[in-house]
């Protein structure tokens, strides 16, 4: 935190539009960001990754977009020890979801809408303060970044990411 603060004090940053992402370990560390005072972070973009911090409590709603594969064997989507470097249990990515919505207060919960032939999104609107969490699920892919080289076709994180209010 201490440094988004340097940056806001060295930089013209709207205070209300600071941003965090991070694939994998990135991810987690802006799941962990965002448990901190999360005045400081209007929503986090992250990318096959699970929330390893278990004292989460935001002070203020955090926007969420999350993108990850039901083929991810080092952050498996219904949890349980991951492959790779992950060696460690992770918590299924529906309860990550349902732990933001809350976090949120979203009045709607989960809506899924087919985005194409193999990505889903599962969304929570209505949340406090106007913020979202929206879960995009590829069928394909693995550990990897969706639209990027192979083998994850079907998703295309950069058009969402650049959607977030």
């Amino acid at each position: 935190m201490k440094l988004i603060q340097e940056i806001k004090a060295d930089y013209n940053i709207n205070d209300k539009r600071v941003y965090v992402t991070g694939m994998s370990n990135g991810a987690m560390m802006s799941y962990r960001l965002s448990c901190e005072p999360s005045s400081e972070i209007a929503a986090i973009a992250t990318v096959a990754s699970g929330m390893v911090y278990e004292n989460c409590e935001p002070s203020e709603p955090v926007g969420v977009i999350h993108f990850h594969s039901y083929r991810d064997s080092n952050i498996p989507f219904f949890g349980g020890v991951g492959g790779g470097l992950s060696d460690h249990e992770n918590i299924p990515i529906d309860t990550v979801r349902n732990m933001w919505a809350k976090y949120n207060e979203c009045e709607i919960f989960t809506t899924i809408e087919q985005v194409n032939e193999g990505a889903n999104l599962f969304s929570n609107f209505q949340c406090k303060d106007s913020t979202e969490v929206f879960y995009y699920v590829t069928l394909d892919g693995g550990h990897t970044w969706p639209g990027g080289k192979a083998p994850t076709p079907k998703g295309d994180a950069p058009k969402p990411l650049m959607q977030m209010k």
